[in-house]
């Protein structure tokens, strides 16, 4: 604590005219003297303590400042240095925007389909000059101003539009929806819509956009080629009728010419002793004999066609009954081979046939599957001079394989195409070959993919051919 100056207070006594110790209220004001320096000396250490510590705190504040100011700094730089990138992006992006709308509305423009947008309730927002050429109006502008309701305006049936908009709301999107629109010159025309549903951030549908085709022509085209194709089965109705009720009506005459040619020829005996044994009698039995074999084989090969063109005609108009059951290939071939042996033995030929151990049934009509073998085995025998016709039965996969190969005349290359076309025969192409009806491959095929399978051919001229036919297992 400061103390009064004792030099201050021997000049005080002096001064004063005080000799010895101070008097009492002297020595109460240095007392108060000193305290009052005390407290002065005690206040400055405290302020210089606070001074101090202040100055700490504004050099530590300073440099805490420098540092935020140099933080603030670089980050100013920073976010300057990405907001001059954001904005070179902008700008570009504007640019490439800008460029993208140019050339969307270059196409949006030229495009040859027609374009459009349009609001829910079938207000045309926007549509392209095609579209306007399309619908008969000069400009998008006209179209916008003359249709108010796309629906009751521009629709031929206002329920197309509901449909179009069922689609739209369910899905999401249309895609080939064709209907018909008014024509600006009061005819209708066929077009073909593609649009999606465009909605907002909410999912609420909030415009429609599309594409629009005239497809008129086409339809024109498809609506044509319906009713030559109604026709066509109606003709085609017709001619099986006409035929069926044809072959039916000659069945009876041919039963009768070839019964009583059969009575005749085998008569003439009786006959014969009574003409006489001269010259002109025998070669008159012998002309009349050559004329009835004559009517006997062209009245067999006409009983022929017209029972073949009656199976072709219910075949082809789906009025044949079927009898499908699980059948054995094995018997089939078997029974064919017995019905046509006499066939090879008359021709010289040799029949060999094999039938593998794991062929499994197939699910067939067996009198038809019969046929198709007979036809398989009587073609070879026909067009076969010498050699051996092999029939084999075997299993490839889920099929059952029927071949039949012969060593004949073969079918040239050109003709594999035409093998199984109705009223077309191989031996048109071959002289000196027995002729036919040209019907029996074509039945065959219809048979074979009534079944579900399939019949094919392979063939070397000279060599020989063989004719495969395939059924799926019956499981």
């Amino acid at each position: 604590m400061h103390r009064f100056h004792p030099l201050l207070a021997l000049q005080l006594r002096d001064h004063l005219g005080i000799s010895g110790d101070p008097p009492d209220d002297l020595r109460a004001f240095l007392d108060a003297v000193n305290r009052a320096y005390a407290r002065r000396d005690q206040d400055q250490n405290e302020l210089e303590a606070i001074l101090e510590q202040r100055t700490r705190e504004l050099l530590t504040a300073n440099q805490e400042l420098r540092a935020l100011v140099g933080d603030m700094e670089s980050r100013v730089k920073e976010r300057t240095r990405l907001y001059a990138e954001v904005n070179d992006r902008l700008v570009r992006e504007a640019a490439q925007r800008k460029r993208a709308e140019a050339k969307y509305r270059g196409i949006f423009e030229n495009s040859a389909e027609g374009m459009f947008q349009s609001t829910m309730n079938g207000r045309l927002v926007s549509a392209n000059p095609a579209m306007a050429h399309m619908l008969g109006y000069a400009t998008p502008e006209e179209l916008i101003s003359a249709v108010n309701d796309l629906g009751a305006d521009l629709y031929a049936r206002a329920e197309d539009r509901d449909r179009y908009l069922d689609a739209l709301l369910r899905e999401g999107r249309v895609a080939s929806f064709e209907a018909e629109f008014h024509h600006n010159d009061g005819t209708l025309r066929w077009g073909r819509l593609t649009a999606v549903l465009v909605r907002d951030a909410a999912d609420r549908p909030l415009h429609i956009e599309g594409t629009c085709a005239d497809v008129s022509g086409r339809k024109e085209f498809e609506l044509a080629l319906r009713a030559a194709k109604e026709k066509a089965e109606e003709l085609s109705r017709l001619k099986s009728n006409l035929l069926s009720m044809v072959s039916h009506e000659l069945r009876t005459p041919l039963t009768s010419i070839l019964g009583y040619s059969k009575i005749i020829t085998r008569q003439f005996d009786k006959v014969l002793p009574l003409l006489g044994a001269n010259a002109g009698s025998i070669r008159a039995t012998e002309r009349i004999l050559a004329n009835l074999s004559i009517i006997h084989v062209e009245a067999r090969r006409l009983t022929e066609l017209i029972n073949n063109v009656l199976d072709l005609a219910k075949l082809e108009s789906g009025s044949v009954e079927w009898r499908m059951e699980s059948v054995s290939l094995e018997e089939v071939l078997a029974h064919s081979l017995d019905a046509t042996r006499v066939l090879f033995r008359e021709r010289g030929l040799a029949l060999d046939s094999a039938v593998a151990t794991d062929v499994p049934p197939v699910l067939g009509d067996r009198d038809r599957l019969v046929q198709v073998c007979i036809n398989l085995l009587s073609n070879a025998a026909k067009f076969s001079d010498q050699g051996t016709v092999r029939c084999c039965v075997t299993r490839e996969g889920g099929m059952v394989c029927v071949s039949v190969a012969d060593q004949g005349v073969g079918i040239p290359g050109d003709a594999l195409d035409s093998v199984f076309a109705k009223f077309k025969q191989v031996d048109d192409t071959l002289t000196g070959r027995p002729r036919g009806t040209g019907l029996g491959l074509s039945i065959c095929k219809e048979i074979v993919e009534q079944h579900g399978g399939s019949i094919s051919v392979q063939s070397t001229p000279g060599l020989g051919s063989t004719f495969r036919v395939t059924l799926p297992v019956h499981r």
